[in-house]
């Protein structure tokens, strides 16, 4: 049987998950940026290799990008899909549809 989590802890949970994803995302591109820097100061040093390493910096800032922007991208289910989640979660709750242990559990009927 499937465990819907329609309840108070449930919207909680979705709202921590959109938190941690917006700042793993973070993370991600901010560690890019510093290693592009890293990489750059150390051009000198790395002589040749400088500008293969660049490249393969860049393809994965590239790539975490796309990930983060594209239609359907991390940014997309941060700014829009969890939170539409969230909001038929509440409504779910707020009618009494939800799996709390203080409401009788109702059923959701299709009425012609």
């Amino acid at each position: 049987m499937a465990v819907y989590a329609i309840n108070s802890e449930g919207v909680e949970a979705m709202q921590t998950l959109r938190s941690e994803l917006q700042q793993a995302i973070d993370d991600i591109l901010q560690s890019c940026v510093k290693l592009e820097n890293t990489v750059n100061s150390l051009e000198g040093q790395l002589g040749i290799y400088h500008e293969i390493i660049l490249l393969e910096i860049k393809k994965v800032l590239l790539i975490v990008k796309k990930a983060k922007d594209g239609d359907d991208g991390v940014e997309f289910l941060i700014n829009n899909k969890i939170p539409s989640m969230i909001a038929n979660m509440e409504m779910l709750i707020e009618a009494g549809l939800g799996d709390g242990d203080d409401n009788p559990q109702k059923v959701l009927t299709l009425r012609r």
